[in-house]
């Protein structure tokens, strides 16, 4: 539509130029034939210059040197004046022509701002996360309708960004200062990715949310403002929740029948000692019974560290004898494997929980003896890093792939060697591992070089106050 009555405002423009050059070329001819009227000339290709296309500007100016032309022939001025009213026409002419090639441009940019700026709208007005533009050096904001609905205010009822951004909340509850905000994170060049709070609305209810925060550049590299992203996670954490719920139900269910099955294959393997083949099929059952048992209980572990109810007993702990017992007790699950243990130098005793250790422990060493090359040694090696005791596991095997790595501690993910030498598991050991290093206060890695040699690294803290039980989450 636009186009169109663009097009017609330019056709009357262009008889309008017809006719006024028709009236000048009669009183040219009839009523000033002696006097000098190169300015009635231009007046019809300006006003085209400011309405009509540069090629149209073009033509109307050819056709007034034309008719000029033939006025002047038809006076017998072609040898007086009328070679320097052409000079001036054409000098005139060719401005205007650049007058027009300017508005055109002028024209097109304006049209490509109206169309992002309807685009923009768009996006903003439709997107189902919440995002605010804020400025540099003012309170003023934008808000998009879904940031109105998640915040539970106005712009128009806010008194500006401070309002917003005092709604966010640690995920303990808690108020963020001044410098922690997102747009102040932002407007120093920070660049916030989905970092998890929360968002307090006036009713007292707390969503929450995934935010993002990033500066917005203009010229020169100067911040002008900062734009900030807010994804509701709520629906996901219900979920989340539904399926730790169910998990923890199902795998406090199953125990008991397998608890069963373990006893009473426990008598029959003392009773079947005459019967050779029989002894044989009941052991079977047992490692299976022991090994589903070790699932269950990998589940509850997964459930009780996403549900923050993950409870260490601490206690004074030696850990050069904790590790030497552990690993004369997993013998059975490094079978084929030499396990080396060096302790280098003094390891001060530290606060934590034994059993959770011991877990740590037997999960590295069964991963290790699962990816070794067949009889090779497994090394352990415990020693001091400043105010920390660094636990080591060693082997040497296939490796893990550099594109692995990363995922590597992400439950239930298996790398490309588990599922392709349909080694058994499902994926949680090293999870669980990760999340009761990190409820120790520690943090765990890996090295890799494929082909050759993997470590994992436990680096647990010495001066942690011994205490009770205490409840911890991992994300």
């Amino acid at each position: 539509m636009i186009g169109r009555q663009w097009l017609r405002q330019e056709h009357i423009t262009v008889i309008l130029v017809s006719l006024a050059l028709m009236v000048i070329t009669g009183i040219d001819l009839f009523l000033l034939p002696h006097q000098n009227v190169t300015v009635l000339y231009m007046i019809p290709v300006l006003i085209a210059a400011l309405r009509t296309r540069p090629r149209v500007v073009g033509g109307i100016a050819a056709t007034t040197l034309v008719v000029d032309f033939i006025n002047a022939s038809a006076r017998h001025d072609l040898t007086q004046t009328w070679p320097i009213r052409t000079i001036v026409l054409v000098v005139a002419y060719s401005f205007a022509i650049l007058l027009a090639l300017q508005r055109q441009e002028l024209d097109r940019r304006s049209n490509e701002l109206g169309i992002a700026r309807v685009r923009l709208q768009s996006i903003l007005e439709n997107a189902p996360d919440a995002i605010l533009y804020v400025e540099t050096g003012s309170d003023r904001l934008v808000a998009n309708p879904r940031a109105v609905q998640l915040f539970g205010v106005g712009v128009e009822q806010s008194p500006g960004t401070s309002q917003f951004m005092r709604q966010f909340r640690t995920q303990s509850g808690e108020g963020l200062g001044d410098a922690e905000w997102p747009s102040q994170r932002a407007l120093h060049g920070e660049v916030v990715s989905d970092e998890e709070l929360l968002v307090e609305r006036p009713d007292g209810e707390r969503v929450p949310v995934l935010v993002s925060a990033a500066p917005v550049c203009g010229p020169g590299d100067r911040v002008i403002g900062v734009v900030i992203v807010a994804q509701d996670i709520s629906t996901i954490r219900e979920l989340e929740r539904q399926r730790e719920e169910w998990i923890s139900v199902i795998a406090h269910d199953l125990r008991q029948p397998i608890t069963m099955i373990v006893g009473y294959a426990g008598i029959l393997e003392r009773q079947t000692t005459p019967y050779p083949s029989l002894q044989r099929a009941v052991e079977r059952v047992l490692l299976g019974a022991r090994q589903m048992n070790r699932m269950i209980a990998d589940l509850l572990d997964v459930s009780r560290l996403e549900a923050s109810r993950l409870s260490l007993l601490k206690e004074r702990v030696e850990l050069p004898s904790l590790v030497r017992a552990e690993v004369e007790h997993t013998v059975q699950v490094t079978a084929g494997h030499p396990v080396q243990v060096e302790i280098q130098g003094e390891i001060p005793p530290l606060s934590a929980d034994p059993d959770r250790l011991r877990q740590i422990l037997t999960n590295l060493l069964s991963n290790a003896a699962k990816y070794s090359y067949p009889g090779c040694p497994i090394g352990v090696r415990l020693e001091c890093r400043d105010d920390s005791a660094e636990l080591t596991v060693i082997n040497r095997g296939p490796g893990i792939a550099p594109d692995e790595m990363a995922h590597l501690f992400t439950r239930f993910y298996r790398t490309s060697e588990a599922r392709l030498g349909k080694i058994g598991g499902i994926g949680l050991g090293l999870y669980i591992t990760k999340g009761l290093v990190e409820a120790h206060g520690g943090r765990i890695w890996v090295e890799s070089v494929p082909g050759q040699t993997t470590a994992f690294h436990v680096l647990l803290p010495l001066d942690r106050a011994v205490g009770g039980a205490r409840d911890y989450a991992v994300r």
